[in-house]
């Protein structure tokens, strides 16, 4: 009789772990599309400077970069430079790929505050005439 308590009990915890909020890494939102969410958000130019520490799990794959500010477009925001950190697996956040933020490229990047270190939401390529 004592076996099947413990089974239950084992059972019955992992039921409830599994179903709990803390199963999931997290739950990301969709954002919409760039030009809908930046509409109250702070929108600058920068040009990526360079990529930091790369992450364990993808060969272009970054940990954070730094970005020289060239232009605020919307909202305001006072510093040259911003460290925009990437995911790292859990935190839903876009990553930093080498791939798609070259050093000395330049993006249109939406930021949620005046933090001159922040996560990285939202970015486009900006594309010169």
């Amino acid at each position: 009789m004592y076996f099947p308590k413990i089974k239950l009990v084992i059972i019955s915890l992992i039921l409830f772990f599994a179903s709990s909020p803390f199963a999931l890494a997290c739950e990301c939102k969709d954002m919409g599309d760039f030009a809908k969410f930046s509409q109250e958000n702070i929108v600058i130019r920068g040009q990526v400077l360079t990529l930091e520490p790369q992450l364990e799990h993808g060969t272009d794959l970054y940990e954070s970069m730094i970005v020289a500010v060239k232009e605020v477009i919307a909202g305001s925001f006072q510093h040259s430079e911003i460290k925009l950190n990437g995911d790292n697996g859990v935190s839903c956040l876009s990553y930093v790929d080498s791939q798609k933020y070259e050093t000395r490229s330049e993006h249109l990047f939406i930021l949620l505050n005046q933090e001159k270190e922040q996560g990285l939401r939202a970015a486009e390529k900006f594309l010169s005439n």
